[in-house]
């Protein structure tokens, strides 16, 4: 984390002459706001919305809306508090991983400056405005592992970028609570702007489930963001009335409302009760923060060269950063884990299948059997009739002598490969020295043949110079003889 980096940028493509004139005008729009707006402020622009039938909401609804919070959180942001709430990352992650652009301002957030040395410096609401701003022609990558994880640096981007939508009644509203129960038209217009932005590869999820795919996603960025609303406007010993009247000014007044009534709904106070008691229960918390369980496989994935279980997953996550477990019960889980693994009942897989399981796996044999329609210790994703270590192409146990063998044919032909691409190098390398050498002898003729005749021709005039000089110095030499002739002539 904190590293910057360029997203990978694909062209796709003019389009017919409608994309193409969308196109110029959202290069027009994006010029107007980097030429209007000083380096501290970040217009909210919607620089394309899709039309037909099926969206309710024009383009001017949207910006208005889009404008809206970031008043809010603008307004909010001077009363010293921390407007973040889109999920994932960390806000601390967020200000490390936001590139800067050339005129000082940052890719996706607004940077908050302080009016006097007691003012906390805050990192602002999280827009994604570049992203947003991205020509019509053009498209960023998400890479997936083979689960269907977002993963990469991109993958965090897109995620960020998904959480901006619940900032906005159009794209993705406060209510119905039930994401399912949500009207269709809002999902095909966020569907809309996510394809309008993004590709996904077409090999790990097929064009037609990519929409249910990304709509998930958003449904639970959806509950994240109703969680911490809850959290920050539900307080207690606040009043219904009291609740109702802190709406935040991008979200629509029925719809919150709606929403607060479902939280003081009796029936629904008694099940949450039922949940924070059942929750307290729950002793061990993972240790991995805004990294998802998807990104950490992939890092350890990156580190061994090949593919993790869960089993390795949970005693990294389930760990401190010296490497301890958080607790002597976990100790005892994660030592059950490694001697299953030891004697082994480890998975192999591809390296980018995302985190291995199966039902009969070293987590599985310690921690029990999943609840139906759930796989934990994978992260957000996977389901049980999903991909899983059970119906990968993998084997139990060591490798075999056949794996060895192919892996020593792979290691000499990479060393065969890698001598004659030196040999070629090399061989290269002495071409052009030899190029370089005849090019400096041509260079080294011309140059001498053009002295060479400058020299003559300097001479030429030099000697022509010299003749007037003798012929004027004669004439002076002829010239009182001459006079006295005159003279002469004049007396007689």
């Amino acid at each position: 984390m904190g590293k910057k980096c360029q997203l990978p940028v694909v062209e796709v493509g003019e389009g017919p002459p409608r994309s193409r004139q969308r196109g110029k005008g959202l290069a027009a729009a994006q010029s107007r706001d980097t030429g209007t707006h000083d380096t501290g402020e970040h217009p909210l622009t919607v620089v394309e919305v899709a039309v037909g039938p099926s969206h309710a909401r024009s383009r001017e609804c949207v910006q208005e809306e889009l404008r809206a919070a970031y008043a809010a959180d603008q307004q909010a942001r001077e009363e010293g508090e921390d407007v973040d709430e889109t999920q994932p990352p960390s806000p601390g992650a967020l200000v490390q991983d936001t590139p800067v652009v050339g005129n000082g301002r940052e890719e996706d957030s607004v940077q908050e400056t302080p009016q006097s040395s007691n003012v906390k410096n805050k990192r602002g609401v999280t827009l994604m405005s570049r992203i947003w701003a991205l020509p019509a022609h053009q498209r960023l990558t998400c890479p997936l592992n083979k689960s269907g994880q977002p993963i990469g640096q991109s993958g965090q981007t897109f995620k960020r970028w998904l959480g901006t939508f619940c900032l906005c009644q159009a794209l993705c509203p406060l209510v119905p609570v039930n994401w399912t129960h949500v009207p269709d038209h809002f999902k095909e217009n966020a569907w809309d702007k996510i394809q309008s932005k993004w590709q996904f590869e077409p090999e790990i999820i097929k064009p037609p489930n990519q929409m249910a795919w990304a709509m998930r996603l958003l449904g639970e960025l959806r509950r994240n963001r109703r969680t911490k609303l809850k959290k920050k406007y539900k307080v207690k010993d606040k009043s219904i009335g009291d609740v109702k009247l802190a709406k935040p000014q991008w979200a629509d007044t029925q719809d919150y409302e709606e929403l607060v009534d479902y939280w003081f709904d009796p029936k629904m106070v008694t099940l949450v009760d039922k949940n924070k008691r059942s929750r307290g229960l729950q002793k061990d918390i993972a240790r991995s923060g805004p990294i998802s369980f998807a990104q950490t496989a992939e890092n350890m994935a990156k580190e061994s060269g090949q593919a993790v279980e869960r089993a390795a997953v949970f005693a990294k996550v389930y760990s401190k950063k010296d490497g301890t477990p958080i607790s002597d019960g976990v100790r005892d889980k994660i030592d059950k884990m490694k001697e299953i693994l030891n004697n082994g009942g480890s998975l192999q897989g591809e390296r980018d299948a995302g985190i291995l399981w199966s039902t009969d796996d070293a987590f599985a044999q310690v921690m029990g059997k999943e609840r139906c329609g759930r796989v934990r210790g994978v992260g957000f994703g996977p389901t049980p009739t999903g991909r899983s270590g059970a119906n990968l192409p993998c084997s139990t146990g060591p490798s075999s002598s056949e794996t060895a063998h192919r892996m020593t044919e792979l290691e000499n032909s990479l060393r065969d490969q890698l001598a004659q691409s030196e040999q070629r190098h090399q061989e290269a390398i002495a071409a052009l020295h030899a190029q370089h050498k005849e090019e400096i002898a041509e260079i080294r003729a011309e140059s001498d043949a053009r002295h060479q005749q400058q020299m003559a021709e300097s001479k030429r005039q030099m000697d022509e110079c010299l003749a007037g000089v003798k012929a004027m110095l004669q004439g002076f030499h002829e010239f009182p003889s001459m006079t006295q002739a005159m003279q002469d002539s004049a007396a007689r």
